[in-house]
């Protein structure tokens, strides 16, 4: 079974400005809904390639469980991307946010594929409809990047 998909969407911001929001992994409870929270893991900051980070996800049924993941592109206003899983040259899962600049401000692409998951992960997604739900959790992290990024600057 393969799960892998891809969503767009279309953002009034510079590319510059949404790949910074992105790739600020301490910040990706605000826009995924299964994220609880992420951070680096030391000695690394910030997005470069090979940098690692810790993320605590969530679940329903299964609850919450956390993850490894390491940066594999990180090209200012283009893309950020990374393998989840401790050997990333064979992830269980590999998630890509590309970055192209438009008329109106910003196409975002956010592209993810579970290339090695365990058998009972894959079975945990086909039997309750999980793969849905990814592609729909996928689609509420770009408007809610969308809806930040839009958003009305708050006066400092």
């Amino acid at each position: 079974m393969n799960i892998a998909g891809r969503e767009r969407i279309e953002i009034a911001a510079p590319p510059e400005s949404l790949w910074q929001m992105v790739s600020d992994v301490t910040r990706t409870k605000e826009w995924s809904p299964d994220v609880v929270m992420s951070a680096w893991v030391p000695p690394w900051t910030g997005p470069v390639v090979g940098a690692q980070f810790e993320s605590t996800n969530h679940m329903p049924f299964v609850g919450r469980w956390r993850s490894r993941s390491t940066v594999t592109a990180s090209d200012p206003g283009r893309r950020f991307a990374f393998a989840v899983g401790r050997n990333p040259a064979d992830p269980n899962t590999t998630w890509a946010w590309d970055f192209e600049p438009a008329a109106g401000g910003t196409i975002v692409r956010l592209r993810y594929e579970m290339h090695r998951e365990p058998r009972v992960v894959l079975l945990y997604y086909l039997l309750t409809g999980r793969r849905e739900h990814v592609r729909r959790s996928v689609a509420t992290t770009l408007q809610r990047l969308k809806d930040a990024a839009e958003g009305p600057a708050i006066a400092g």
